[in-house]
């Protein structure tokens, strides 16, 4: 004589059911974080590699004597999630550069040297979620291959934010203002001899969980060091 399921073995088939699905249901999210965060690593390092190609093409024809940095104005930055160190240096950095490195008249006939005709910088701004912009000036008199003269007071003019385009300042009209990054912590450059040493500290904003709904994030630093090849005049 068949007989039906007792309640003791309803409940028990019903706990071993929902012990089983709760634990497919943890191999999945945990998954789904692994690719989420592999995603976000790959798309974070593909940013850090663009904006190191651009860094290196820029600073690597120009002058050591160019070169100028300064830290931006005073900050109080809350880090995005919480994921990396508060008040991290955000400098701003300018040189020397040609409009068009092809063209055989930027270059001094005899030394074969650039002759120089625009400044270039690249600022960060001090908000929370940092932007990396590089901004190009065209100057209203002869580039000096030593350094631009009035670097000191775009820096007091603009510590925090850079100019828009077609602003006139310190005697050089900004003609293109890119931005590099919207997620950076940190853009640091030091002299070491003639070689630059660049550090990057990017974040990446990752995918909310199914169960909390919270958002994790990481942290990305990358560090380089750039050989100038170019001197002055």
């Amino acid at each position: 004589m068949n007989r039906g399921f007792s309640v003791l073995e309803a409940v028990l088939a019903c706990a071993l059911f929902s012990l089983v699905g709760l634990c497919l249901f943890g191999m999945l999210q945990f998954g789904f974080r692994s690719f989420a965060i592999g995603g976000q690593r790959m798309g974070s390092q593909a940013e850090q590699e663009t904006i190191l190609a651009r860094l290196r093409a820029d600073l690597e024809f120009t002058t050591v004597a160019s070169i100028r940095t300064a830290e931006g104005g005073p900050r109080n930055i809350v880090v995005p999630l919480s994921v990396g160190p508060a008040n991290e240096p955000r400098h701003i950095l300018s040189c020397c550069t040609l409009t068009n490195w092809n063209d055989k008249k930027s270059y001094d006939s005899n030394s074969g040297l650039p002759n120089w005709d625009r400044y270039l910088v690249y600022q960060a701004n001090l908000s929370a979620e940092g932007t990396l912009y590089r901004l190009e000036l065209d100057p209203s008199a002869i580039v000096n291959d030593e350094g631009w003269a009035n670097f000191t007071s775009y820096v007091s003019a603009y510590p925090n934010q850079p100019p828009a385009t077609g602003v006139l300042v310190g005697g050089a009209r900004v003609v293109r203002r890119q931005v590099l990054t919207s997620h950076l912590l940190a853009f640091e450059v030091t002299k070491s001899s003639d070689d630059l040493i660049l550090r990057t500290v990017l974040y990446g904003k990752g995918s909310r969980t199914p169960v909390s709904g919270s958002q994790r994030s990481q942290v990305f630093e990358t560090k380089a060091r750039i050989s100038v090849r170019n001197r002055s005049h």
